[in-house]
């Protein structure tokens, strides 16, 4: 993928970043407690503990296999003229910014520091949906960004009319995601399962619905 060759560096910073939390975890290893939470319940107490070894060596290496079927799948993507350089970008930072959320977050809670990973994971996925619907509407057919629907992948006016949809609804649905983290964490919650249905549901039955009109 000629577009990749120009981004080799690039490709290896988001690999580095992806593993970081590793390197971090080896600099606090002496601070770190034998057991580390690493699950959370809908009412933001712990309810899983991992080692320090497996949360150390575990999740960053976890998140980077990611990061590479990330670049794999881009790299097979058939369309590729049909995602924008700014596209390409957002994609391939999802995962090491979650990565370094996720794992700093992980050892910040560990070393008793006064942080919320509920409500700070919410946040991180409200601004996540809000860039992510930022660029839906701008997004053109491809099989690996966008909303990829059996009646979007068949129309381009279908792929269109349902993304520039999605779009709105997106930045509205991360909107609010931020905004219920103003709620305890059993609240905030269900805001976000139902968020995350109606941003899901909605498109599919436009979607459809589209296609039924131009059968």
């Amino acid at each position: 993928m000629k577009r990749f060759e120009k981004k080799k560096w690039v490709i290896i910073l988001t690999l580095l970043v992806t593993l970081s939390p590793l390197f971090v975890g080896l600099i606090l290893w002496n601070k770190l407690p034998t057991e580390i939470p690493t699950h959370y319940g809908i009412t933001g107490e712990p309810d899983g503990y991992s080692s320090k070894a497996m949360t150390v060596f575990g999740l960053a290496p976890l998140m980077l296999r990611f990061q590479l079927l990330i670049l794999y799948v881009l790299g097979k993507e058939p369309k590729t003229a049909n995602l924008s350089k700014k596209v390409i970008n957002l994609v391939i930072w999802i995962i090491p910014v979650l990565s370094l959320n996720n794992c700093l977050m992980v050892y910040g809670k560990a070393l008793n520091l006064p942080i919320s990973i509920s409500k700070f994971t919410v946040l991180l996925l409200g601004l996540l949906f809000m860039f992510i619907g930022n660029y839906l509407p701008k997004t053109r057919q491809n099989h690996t960004v966008g909303i990829r629907l059996p009646w979007t992948l068949k129309s381009a006016d279908n792929w269109n009319k349902v993304n520039r949809l999605s779009g709105y609804l997106w930045v509205i649905t991360g909107a609010l995601m931020c905004i219920s983290v103003l709620f305890n964490e059993t609240v905030m919650w269900i805001i976000t399962l139902v968020l995350f249905i109606i941003s899901g549901a909605v498109p599919t039955v436009y979607s459809y619905q589209l296609s039924k009109k131009e059968k």
